[in-house]
């Protein structure tokens, strides 16, 4: 049995910044989400992935999302949480009528239980919408490559005065490569921590 990518389970989520384009791979017969979460309008979870943010400024924050190949996505956003790794996997709950909507702006349908949005469409698109977004608090994300088709998943913040928290991602890492057997090697890092 292959093991899963850590960023298909809650607890290997990695950090977003609003700041960033994420743009990678989804997953193709990767499995589904795992036990535990009330996935709320989601009625599948398959090739999922796991993000999480923290908030620096305060206010909405509206996530535009879509798959590259035109193929069908999905997602599912929990919060607010004081900790990222608290809230994996019984506090993510949804209530008996969950959030759901399928174009940008605000949604009447906001919070069921701690789910803040959700949405399972036809579509090759999607916006997540936090409508308050609390300085120091954590939101969980979860996108879905429905389709299992071949296609990177694409998403950024594309509206709202809220911002993340850019210092909770690792900075990028370059090298002085390429090199010859017998070179040394030398990785930087910007701001390490």
């Amino acid at each position: 049995v292959a093991t899963p990518d850590p960023t298909a389970l809650c607890d290997g989520a990695d950090p977003f910044c609003t700041s960033t384009t994420y743009n990678f791979p989804g997953g193709v017969n990767s499995g589904s989400g795992e036990v535990g979460p009330d996935y709320g309008c989601l009625s599948s979870t398959p090739n999922p992935v796991w993000y999480y943010l923290q908030v620096a400024t305060s206010g909405p924050i509206e996530i535009y999302m879509y798959g590259s190949g035109g193929y069908d996505i999905d997602f599912a956003a929990w919060g607010p949480f004081a900790d990222p790794n608290a809230p994996c996997t019984a506090q993510l709950t949804a209530g008996a009528t969950t959030p759901s909507h399928t174009v940008a702006g605000a949604s009447t349908d906001y919070p069921s239980a701690n789910m803040i949005d959700c949405s399972f469409s036809a579509q090759d698109e999607e916006w997540c919408y936090i409508p308050n977004a609390v300085v120091g608090q954590y939101y969980m994300l979860l996108i879905t490559n429905y389709s299992n088709q071949a296609q990177n998943l694409v998403f950024s913040q594309t509206g709202g005065t809220g911002a993340t928290d850019c210092s909770i991602v690792a900075p990028p890492i370059t090298n002085n490569g390429p090199l010859c057997v017998g070179q040394t090697l030398n990785l930087t890092v910007t701001s390490p921590v």
